[in-house]
């Protein structure tokens, strides 16, 4: 039998990186590795002092410098292959059930110990919000939009091509609204749209989205690289 090399006594089971022996599969769960650190105890450099960061934050310099370095090694490493340990892996993975299994038993035991909950006390946002007319029409408005200009940039792109009207870059396109949106909406909704107790009916609502599509032509757009186009239009309506 080989015995762990860290001086416990055991069997050593599990093979470290560092090509040693171990009881366990963490060195710092041997026996003989933590009766080593008790022995050592006051010869520890660092016994009886605080580490240099306690209660500093991100805003202190010397904390900046050092997460900006790692962030940057970190970014290298990736940058020449490095992978996550448990991309690809499953629930069912050994090492990623024992680690939710151990996050779960310490947020459990914190919560037993008197820790609140981060929202506790704090009102659900969208329980807050009134239902009114106005944020009626501002759900429809975003949700419609994002549809309809999605399809109606698609078109006009196929139609007057990937290229800057005003320099004639083909980088970073963009298409503008000569009318814009917020009009054709508000126009659109008050000829289709009656609210009645906080209730519109669906016939009105396909309406509306068909009277906006009509009016998304290809006459009423302008194609823009970005820079043009926060130069003519910087609110982007």
């Amino acid at each position: 039998m080989q015995k762990c090399e860290y001086g416990c006594g055991k069997e050593g089971k599990y093979q470290l990186k560092n090509g040693k022996l171990c009881c366990s599969e963490s060195v710092n769960s041997c026996e003989g590795k933590k009766a080593k650190h008790d022995q050592y105890g006051e010869k520890n450099p660092m016994f009886g002092k605080s580490s240099w960061n306690k209660s500093l934050t991100i805003e202190n310099e010397r904390v900046k410098k050092n997460v900006e370095a790692a962030t940057k090694t970190i970014k290298k490493q990736f940058e020449e292959g490095r992978e996550v340990w448990n991309k690809s892996l499953t629930i069912e993975d050994e090492r990623v059930k024992k680690n939710v299994e151990a996050a779960t038993k310490t947020i459990k035991k914190q919560f037993e110990e008197g820790r609140e909950h981060p929202l506790k006390g704090k009102k659900n946002r969208k329980r807050r919000v009134p239902i009114n007319e106005n944020n009626i029409i501002n759900f429809f408005k975003y949700a419609i939009r994002n549809r309809i200009q999605y399809l109606w940039r698609k078109r006009v792109i196929s139609v007057k091509g990937k290229k800057c009207e005003k320099c004639e870059s083909n980088s970073n396109i963009e298409v503008h609204h000569k009318t814009s949106f917020n009009e054709i909406f508000e126009r659109c909704w008050f000829k289709n749209i009656k609210i009645k107790d906080n209730k519109i009916d669906i016939d009105e609502i396909e309406k509306l989205y068909d009277d906006i599509y009509e009016e998304h032509t290809i006459d009423i757009s302008i194609v823009l690289c970005k820079k043009c186009h926060s130069i003519i239009d910087k609110f982007r309506n």
